[in-house]
């Protein structure tokens, strides 16, 4: 008999907050929960990202961040569109 539960797809065991988005990311608290962590037994990258999201949302804050140390800002989807 058993008797654990089906975990959903977006359940963890163990996961942790990226402090390095949370450090870069102007928007990480407007972020989703699943979106701000990452696996606990990786180094902070974008790869130890649980979601897709937030691979995307952290590799997009070191990109910022190189561009910033080259003196080269990195215009915002929503300036460049307009």
């Amino acid at each position: 008999m058993d008797y654990h539960r089906q975990a959903t797809k977006h359940e963890t065991r163990s996961a942790r907050v990226c402090s390095f988005c949370q450090l870069t990311d102007p928007g990480f608290n407007t972020r989703k929960a699943v979106d701000q962590v990452i696996l606990c037994g990786m180094l902070e990258s974008a790869r130890a990202h649980v979601t897709e999201e937030g691979f995307l949302r952290h590799r997009m804050a070191e990109l910022r961040l190189m561009a910033a140390r080259m003196g080269r800002p990195i215009q915002e989807a929503s300036s460049v569109a307009a």
